[in-house]
């Protein structure tokens, strides 16, 4: 790995790419390193991204293999399984062996020569299982400036993967722009015709989409909503997860129509609500969000029906 970073890069890069998948199976964290270290020299995500992602396969597989098989011996039923070896090669797809040797500028035992060699240790090394490389290496390429959509839609896969939602969203913080912002760039679009802009990188459909599939990461569902300009989903939405969250939202409107349906909305949630106090008090609840909202907003004829 030393004398790949070392060697001149019109000459490695062609290496990385074929030999992405081998790299990252025995040496992650350094090949991840090297990989963004190459980057600012054109070494390219997207070239890289298939290795990658054929990595966290592999490794989600190995994952799932080894959970059948504990699940399998604590039942006492592991029916042959306990054969199964997680070092197989053949979790690599097939991967050969490989030794190259490159002269450049002379024979390689000249003084001024170079020799780079590769030795692909599938065959003799175990598989080893990093969770964060591909994350951080991908962090790394949109720090330095990748705008590869491709790239940030891998990642927000990534990240919906994890059991802590706290990356996601950090991320999402980010790149997901303000309400405020999207509003003002659509009249800002419609009054100067088409924009001249690249498109941003962050697919939020795709984001949404992976992250509601989830199940969980409300926060971020949220989070995306929002920079869709979809407040009353958001709002929604954070009943079912994080009512203090939902006033927040309905608090923030500034159209005066919009704040009025959203705090009914609230105040119906609040009434139905049967979670505390054993379904008691509803009263008390309704009159909360009643002075939460103004009496601007709303007054007490409004929520009447909900009593």
């Amino acid at each position: 790995m030393r004398i790949l970073i070392d060697a001149p890069f019109e000459l490695a890069e062609p290496l990385y790419y074929k030999h992405a998948s081998i790299l990252l199976s025995r040496a992650p964290s350094a090949a991840g390193e090297s990989f963004l270290t190459r980057f600012s020299q054109g070494l390219s995500p997207l070239r890289l991204l298939p290795s990658i992602m054929h990595y966290e396969q592999v490794r989600n597989e190995r994952v799932r293999v080894k959970g059948a098989v504990e699940s399998a011996r604590a039942q006492g039923s592991l029916s042959g399984m306990e054969e199964y070896k997680l070092d197989t090669p053949d979790s690599l797809s097939g991967m050969e062996e490989t030794r190259l040797d490159i002269s450049v500028d002379g024979p390689k035992a000249s003084s001024d020569g170079f020799e780079l060699r590769i030795d692909d240790m599938s065959k003799t090394a175990s598989f080893v299982d990093d969770s964060s490389v591909s994350t951080k290496y991908l962090e790394g390429v949109i720090n330095q400036g990748c705008r590869s959509s491709a790239i940030y839609s891998y990642l927000i896969s990534l990240y919906t993967k994890l059991e802590d939602e706290e990356p996601l969203y950090a991320f999402l913080s980010e790149h997901v722009p303000a309400m405020a912002s999207v509003n003002d760039a659509s009249r800002k679009a419609h009054l100067s015709g088409p924009s001249e802009e690249l498109p941003a990188p962050l697919d939020m459909s795709y984001a949404l989409r992976t992250v509601l599939a989830t199940g969980r990461h409300f926060r971020s569902a949220i989070k995306l909503y929002m920079g869709f300009g979809m407040r009353q989903q958001a709002v929604e939405l954070a009943l079912k997860v994080d009512p203090s969250l939902a006033r927040e939202l309905a608090q923030d409107s500034i159209e005066l129509e919009e704040r009025r349906r959203l705090w009914l909305m609230i105040a119906k949630n609040a009434a139905s609500d049967t979670s505390s106090l054993g379904g008691k008090d509803v009263v008390s609840r309704v009159v909360s969000v009643l002075k939460d909202c103004g009496p601007d907003v709303l007054s007490i004829e409004d929520v009447l029906p909900f009593l």
